[in-house]
């Protein structure tokens, strides 16, 4: 049993996993004082601007800090974070400017629009050091990264929301938070290491960019499944329904996220390792899904049981739909769970050009889904079929990542 869990990485995964329990026990405690705080109105206008600053951040970065894990030495993953760092900058000082010259257009700016810039530095930032942060195996400074992140951020929302201040309090409680904590997590790894410069930079220019150009946009649409989402519920159905959703998402499908990243970027390290000596990873990739699937299931099964009832008892009766949601979304959460940690044997394997095929196919089944419940007028409807259509491509995609890893003649 102790080789089996050294072999997946078992002890690690659990250190990082411990954290990250942790970070969402304090966003559970915390919620039902939210969900008081603020209306499903401030949660709706919350989760959009969240939802664009993610699919931004993506495009900051160039997904360059996904190279990090499969990096061959230390300096390469240095090397790495710190060109991911620079495009993000470049990135975020272009988009300063647009908001600025927005400004000079029209005359005024909401708090919303100003602080874009910022919220992508806030969401991209934390990616980079994240993932070199357990590439060069710090996992105590990780740790306490995680649980930092989430004491600042539901602790300052608290804070914002009693003195009354809207959707614009959860926007500035998630900011300052966030940036609290990647200053921890930025100088425990090091400043004068992390801004170490490698020169041969140039020699790997038509890797990032095939890389770039494939992952970059794969990335961009997948957080378009969440931001995506958000906007049409918001359009389609209403503000009220929005919010219903993001709390859904906040509650459930978060910490799913969060777990997610924690199994790929111990798993991304090891399988990376295996295939730098030519070995197979599928039984990594099999043992793990297995534990991730008994765990996940259990959940899924308390959440269609009782999800309605739990959502009304703890966070109040005005989020009795919040619950009735995830209910509709548990299929979803059990396959989503078990399957997107391992989006990296796309990167290794180099098939970025499946991978996206499949996440457009992905895209197109929720954006068909969610139009088909506006037609039949039916919100219950559309989340039904999102739910099950997702769940069903991402069946068919586990199968391919064991396809890919399965052992080499």
């Amino acid at each position: 049993m102790k080789q089996l869990f050294q072999n997946i990485q078992l002890f690690k995964i659990a250190k990082l996993a411990f954290a990250t329990g942790i970070g969402q026990l304090i966003t559970y405690a915390t919620a039902p004082l939210l969900s008081r705080l603020f209306t499903s109105h401030d949660f709706a206008e919350f989760g959009l601007f969240y939802s664009l600053i993610i699919t931004l951040a993506v495009a900051a970065t160039l997904r360059i800090e996904y190279l990090i894990p499969s990096s061959k030495t230390t300096e390469e993953a240095i090397d790495f974070a710190q060109h991911a760092n620079h495009t993000l900058w470049k990135f975020t000082g272009g988009l300063a400017v647009f908001v600025v010259l927005f400004y000079l257009a029209i005359g005024q700016l909401n708090l919303f629009v100003t602080l874009i810039p910022l919220g992508v530095v806030a969401v991209a930032q934390p990616q980079i050091f994240n993932l070199l942060s357990t590439k060069l195996e710090r996992y105590n400074l990780n740790v306490s990264y995680r649980i930092l992140t989430n004491i600042g951020v539901n602790g300052l929302s608290i804070l914002f929301g009693y003195f009354y201040m809207g959707s614009n309090g959860l926007i500035l409680g998630f900011l300052i938070g966030q940036f609290v904590s990647l200053f921890f997590l930025r100088f425990g790894i090091g400043a004068k290491r992390v801004g170490k410069e490698i020169s041969n930079w140039k020699e790997k220019w038509l890797t990032l960019k095939t890389h770039a150009v494939f992952n970059t946009t794969q990335g961009i649409i997948e957080t378009l499944q969440l931001s995506g989402t958000i906007w049409l519920l918001n359009i389609l159905f209403g503000g009220q329904e929005a919010g219903w959703y993001f709390m859904t998402w906040k509650l459930i499908q978060a910490p799913v996220t969060l777990v997610s990243n924690t199994v790929f970027q111990v798993q991304f390290n090891k399988a990376s390792e295996l295939h730098h000596e030519k070995q197979s990873y599928q039984h990594l990739i099999l043992k793990t899904a297995g534990l991730l699937f008994i765990m996940s299931f259990v959940f899924a099964i308390c959440i269609f049981i009782w999800g309605p009832e739990l959502f009304a008892w703890f966070f109040g009766e005005d989020w009795t739909m919040s619950g009735i949601f995830a209910r509709y979304l548990s299929i979803y959460f059990v396959f989503n769970f078990c399957v997107s940690p391992f989006s990296f044997v796309a990167i290794l394997e180099e098939k970025q050009k499946t991978a996206l095929v499949f996440t457009l196919f992905d895209l197109v089944v929720k954006l068909g889904t969610l139009l088909y419940g506006v037609y039949v007028r039916s919100i219950d409807i559309a989340l039904i079929g999102y739910s099950i259509g997702s769940a069903l491509v991402l069946l068919i995609q586990f199968g391919w990542y064991l396809y890919l890893s399965k052992p080499r003649r």
